[in-house]
């Protein structure tokens, strides 16, 4: 474990561990909530490997604390999640994963605002198929802690100016990568036409630094829009370029798209879809990434205590350097049962296939869950 992991750990017990009458002040302070989950899965590829693939059956316990307060002028929130996967075959992977997040949103006068949110992992297997796409196969661990720092100040009662800093620590636990540190700040204007539209006017600039290993840049100058078509329909969407200097030195003007269209159909159904198109420096490996990738979402509740979710993904992307082709294509789908007010639970299927120039990247994987949760 690396310095800085053990060095936010110590601070998250630090804010845990004191004395009782402390504990009890906290807690009474804040809005608490308390959540767990188990549930059984299984896995027909749990390394996601192109040949000699090994199934086996999880279990996996989560339990989860989120503490929450609001004042007059901020709000905080802060919550954890702490994850054992038990393998019945394949001990050996057994594993414990940790899910930290911080956000707090202070307000200095009505029209100044700063918000902080700081988003610590550490897993074997990605939580997604936008986490998947790209990865290389195999079962390893990561630890990824994400940083967000935003002002926002309204100028006028049309016009608003943000400014921000990201930066993102990914550590690999695999042999051939590199750890990658990326720093990005932007700024943004806002144009409030109408309650209905608003017109974005964008930079960005980025710096992903490998280790071992030299550096990437970005330049990204966007413009776009948010429009409401009617009351629960409104699409989300920026275009511009991206002047992208790989780890070579080698510079390239790229187009980098956001679309997203959401529709609030009604309160038992909600349907969104996003595509993304940009060139990237990757953060594990001294190469860019050009992909495009399309999302959907839909939300649909049967009846008063069961609802159904389905999502889908597509991806497709090149690694410049190393030529190596990936295309991802993955769905899921969700049965949800409430059994009481605070117990659900659900039947969940997901499917991801992964395509590669390279044969070694390629593979199938089906993935069956029993599981319940449970919130307080």
């Amino acid at each position: 474990m690396k310095i800085w992991h053990k060095i936010i750990i110590f601070m998250i017990c630090l804010s845990f561990l004191g004395r009782g009458g402390e504990v009890s002040a906290l807690i009474k302070a804040f809005d608490v909530d308390v959540n767990g989950s188990v549930r059984t899965s299984y896995d027909d590829n749990v390394t996601s490997a192109s040949t000699n693939e090994k199934d086996d059956f999880i279990t996996t316990v989560l339990v989860g604390l989120g503490l929450k307060k609001t004042g007059k002028t901020y709000d905080l929130e802060l919550t954890t999640n702490i994850t054992e996967q038990l393998f019945w075959d394949n001990t050996d992977f057994n594993n414990n994963a940790q899910d930290v997040r911080l956000a707090v949103l202070k307000e200095f006068s009505k029209y100044d605002r700063v918000s902080f949110s700081n988003t610590f992992r550490h897993a074997e297997d990605p939580s997604s198929f936008e986490d998947a796409f790209g990865r290389t196969a195999g079962r390893y661990s990561f630890h990824r802690n994400s940083m967000n720092l935003q002002y926002s100040r309204d100028l006028s009662k049309q016009l608003g100016l943000l400014v921000g800093y990201d930066n993102e620590i990914y550590e690999v636990d695999r042999a051939n990568s590199s750890d990658s540190f990326l720093n990005r700040v932007s700024v943004e204007l806002d144009y409030f036409r109408s309650s209905a539209t608003v017109f974005i006017l964008a930079y960005y600039f980025s710096v992903r630094d490998l280790d071992p290993g030299t550096n990437s840049t970005v330049h990204s100058f966007v413009t776009g829009v948010r429009h409401y078509l009617t009351k629960q329909l409104y699409v989300d969407a920026t275009t511009g370029l991206s002047l992208v200097e790989d780890f070579s030195g080698k510079t390239s003007t790229d187009p980098r798209i956001f679309l997203t269209l959401t529709d609030d159909i009604d309160e038992n159904t909600s349907v969104s879809v996003s595509f993304q198109k940009e060139k990237f420096p990757n953060g594990y490996t001294e190469d860019v990434f050009d992909y495009w990738q399309l999302t959907a979402r839909v939300r649909h509740q049967l009846v008063e205590r069961m609802g159904v979710v389905f999502s889908g993904f597509y991806g497709d992307g090149d690694f410049d350097s190393l030529n190596i082709r990936d295309k991802l294509t993955g769905v899921s789908t969700r049965l949800n049962y409430d059994l009481t007010e605070h117990v659900s639970a659900y039947v969940d299927y997901a499917y991801s296939q992964t395509q590669s120039n390279v044969d070694a990247r390629g593979y199938e994987r089906n993935i069956i869950t029993v599981g319940m949760n449970c919130s307080f």
